[in-house]
């Protein structure tokens, strides 16, 4: 739970320390963090809990929004009408050292597979970039891959159980 707001969905106190150290190792290594060995599942699977649940996707955008000291504005959505045939453009807030979109191949392979198609090292990056986050939530959300739609039902369920709230399944 976040201070003020007893409903609002918080960061892991754990998740939250590895993304404070990959930030610092971001800054250190000129852009090329990472995670220890066996944070690496956990983390994964705490990304694929980013791209399905809105709430705990603002929750991480602040915890990046209040690492790097810089706002952040929701780019438009890549995908959809209005947005065939454009170009895509990298966001224009560059505070965030990783603001770049996943090119589509790879949103399209991790909206079919999950995340288990990124390496280590990519899953690190992507941890500190809100806009790839987002847009590959919105990929998600036009979507709904088979994968996806098992993670949505996973979360919703994990989120029942700890709202105490007698449960629908």
């Amino acid at each position: 739970m976040q201070p003020g707001n007893p409903d609002a969905i918080a960061v892991p106190a754990e998740i939250r320390q590895s993304i404070i150290n990959l930030r610092i190792d971001d800054h250190r290594t000129g852009g090329r963090p990472a995670l220890p060995a066996d944070e690496v599942e956990p983390f994964r699977r705490y990304l694929e809990d980013v791209l399905v649940d809105t709430a705990l996707r603002l929750a991480h955008t602040e915890l990046l929004r209040e690492l790097y000291r810089a706002p952040f504005r929701l780019p438009p959505p890549r995908r959809g009408p209005a947005e065939k045939g454009r170009a895509v453009q990298a966001p224009a807030e560059k505070v965030f050292r990783h603001h770049e979109l996943l090119p589509e191949e790879m949103g399209l392979a991790i909206g079919e597979r999950g995340l288990g198609v990124l390496p280590a090292a990519e899953l690190a990056r992507l941890a500190l970039n809100p806009f790839a986050l987002w847009d590959l939530a919105d990929l998600i959300e036009e979507s709904l891959p088979d994968y996806w739609l098992d993670r949505m039902d996973e979360r919703g369920r994990e989120l029942l159980d700890e709202s105490g709230e007698p449960g629908l399944w």
